[in-house]
């Protein structure tokens, strides 16, 4: 039972911090750049 408690905080943590810094990273671009990386 502990090792699939730890698995969830692992993923729970894990995606939580994944989430956070694409929204950051998105965030600082104009939306410019995001179309253009879209199209290529």
């Amino acid at each position: 039972m502990a090792n699939v408690a730890g698995l969830a905080w692992l993923g729970l943590v894990g995606a939580a911090l994944t989430y956070i810094l694409w929204f950051r990273e998105v965030a600082r671009l104009c939306c410019s750049d995001v179309w253009s990386c879209a199209r290529h």
